[in-house]
């Protein structure tokens, strides 16, 4: 259900960093290489190369974490530098990394950008008819909320 009705959508896209490509070339499955060429065949994916203005604060304030957090939040920084650059939206089942960039929002250095972050696991019934809609603002899906 959730496949069909964010594909069938012709607002909702894909974004992806070289790093992510060689991460998602490790890891992929036959459905997810099968969404891929769909995003891309549609014109719905878009392949960033620019680096993330803020990273250096986002680092910064990394850097303060316990090495716990510090080592987790480092691992995805791509993800989150990919999602500030585009729609600031992350569809991942990572509840851990959620809530180490959710402490991260009280550090001083932290770019205030980030508190607009969805990051979002698709697997919760709200995020089937959150990502159907086409993944609007919604402030009880960003970090902050």
């Amino acid at each position: 259900m959730l496949k069909k009705r964010a594909e069938d959508r012709k607002d909702v896209g894909a974004a992806i960093s070289p790093m992510l490509k060689e991460e998602w070339d490790r890891h992929k499955s036959r459905y997810a290489t099968r969404w891929l060429s769909a995003m891309a065949a549609r014109g719905a994916f878009r392949y960033v190369h620019e680096p993330w203005a803020d990273v250096a604060d986002y680092r910064d304030a990394v850097d303060a974490q316990s090495d716990t957090a510090r080592r987790e939040l480092i691992r995805d920084e791509h993800v989150v530098a990919l999602a500030m650059q585009t729609s600031q939206r992350v569809l991942s089942q990572d509840r851990r990394q959620a809530r180490y960039l959710r402490a991260l929002l009280s550090h001083p250095s932290t770019p205030e950008a980030l508190s607009g972050l969805h990051w979002v696991a698709p697997d919760l019934p709200r995020a089937i008819d959150w990502i159907g809609e086409g993944m609007p603002d919604d402030d009880s899906m960003k970090l902050e909320g």
